[in-house]
């Protein structure tokens, strides 16, 4: 279902096994292709702020990534390490969850294709 059959809607629904994909912007690239694809669930929020729920796909590479919100996922396919600016390094891999802060500055190193159910949401700026 696209963004614009989806704001036509009262609520939102898809499936985890859906191919609805479209190519979603690679930015921060450090070596490879990543080749990110998105299904969007939800793109916009009700009340003010940042409410994004979707499915993401990223071949492997590495990538400079900064946490446009608060992110929560889960990894439903897929391993990869997140280094943190704060020197940590998390190991996900599916099955796994993670929840991070807006802002948090991170690399992701994406060891086979990945693909994440993500929900972002921020505080109107």
């Amino acid at each position: 279902m696209s963004a614009a059959e989806q704001t036509q809607r009262s609520h939102y629904l898809s499936s985890s096994k859906t191919e609805d994909y479209e190519a979603f912007p690679s930015e921060g690239v450090l070596e490879g292709e990543p080749n990110p694809r998105v299904h969007w669930l939800r793109n916009t929020s009700s009340g003010q702020g940042m409410l994004l729920a979707a499915m993401m796909r990223i071949e492997p590479s590495r990538i400079a990534y900064t946490f446009p919100g608060d992110e929560t996922f889960l990894l439903t396919k897929g391993e990869l390490d997140i280094e943190l600016e704060t020197g940590e390094t998390d190991s996900v891999q599916a099955g796994d969850i993670a929840s991070f802060p807006k802002g948090m500055k991170s690399v992701w190193v994406i060891k086979s294709p990945m693909e994440k159910f993500a929900i972002v949401t921020s505080d109107p700026a």
